[in-house]
């Protein structure tokens, strides 16, 4: 089966692997082109993305995305999609054509020799952080809003940052055997025990988090546990205030204790980070 072989992609021999890259490159360009994956997710799309117009292909996968993990999402659908995802990370051709127009100058000039999206994008949100540090623009607009969307699929499931999940093989094994990886649990299960965890793990889980509090609008497990409480106190916000925002409304009835948890977990990063100068940070991306 050919998702075998994309699973598999990288121990694949070249000639296989040649195969299988244009075939994969296909489906991320369009993935109507993934037949397997538009046959179980047809009635998703008739229930979730009835407002995509045809020949949006990219706006398709991206409303997928968004609505996977919602209850009426079906099982197939999300798994369907989760194995879309994690594909795409495998090689630096899965990149969209539309992230490609976008960020195309940004990637040729700061992220030449990845050899896999995954590098691409953390290559790509180590200097967007660097921008917002250094209050630079490196970034143009059109790619940032790209990689915001890259960097929020990629907090949901450990399985789309491979360099995490292999740095903290062992940690998820020992910390958080009992969670899964998609919905961020993985994620949030290593942040509340960031202090326990192995030192190649825990170098790779601060960036996570730093990422997290200075760009909150792409941390998936605050913008979603956290979604009523922003939508009724902080929709008008600017994305980067968000916790400060939710800081100042922590003591309101409608805030989850799963929401409140999470940010104490973002206020205690961001504390810890504030006797260090903007520099430091930065050179610790």
């Amino acid at each position: 089966e050919f998702k075998c072989l994309q699973k598999k992609y990288n121990k694949l021999e070249e000639k296989c692997k040649a195969a299988v890259r244009n075939y994969t490159q296909m489906t991320m360009s369009d993935p109507t082109f993934d037949f397997l994956l538009m046959k179980a997710c047809k009635p998703m799309m008739q229930t979730f993305c009835t407002n995509i117009e045809g020949g949006n292909e990219n706006d398709l996968m991206r409303c997928l995305v968004k609505h996977k993990n919602e209850q009426k999402m079906d099982f197939r659908c999300k798994a369907g999609i989760d194995h879309h995802q994690i594909t795409s990370m495998k090689d630096e051709a899965f990149l969209s054509q539309q992230f490609r127009g976008k960020c195309s100058i940004e990637v040729n000039e700061h992220c030449v020799g990845k050899k896999t999206k995954a590098g691409v994008i953390q290559c790509l949100a180590d200097l967007m952080l660097r921008d917002v540090l250094k209050k630079q623009n490196t970034i143009k607009e059109s790619c940032r809003d790209e990689l915001r969307f890259e960097l929020l699929q990629r907090s949901e499931s450990i399985d789309f940052d491979p360099s995490l999940a292999k740095a903290c093989l062992n940690d998820i094994r020992r910390f958080c055997a009992d969670r899964t990886p998609g919905n961020a649990q993985i994620l949030d299960c290593l942040k509340e025990n960031h202090n326990k965890v192995s030192a190649p793990c825990f170098a790779r889980l601060r960036k996570r988090e730093k990422l997290d509090v200075i760009l909150p609008e792409n941390d998936y497990s605050l913008m979603s546990k956290c979604a009523a409480v922003i939508q009724k106190y902080c929709s008008n916000e600017n994305k980067q205030n968000v916790i400060s925002c939710l800081r100042h409304n922590i003591n309101q009835d409608v805030m989850p204790n799963v929401c409140r948890r999470i940010l104490y977990h973002r206020l205690m990063v961001l504390n810890s980070g504030k006797n260090k100068s903007s520099r430091e940070i930065s050179d610790d991306t």
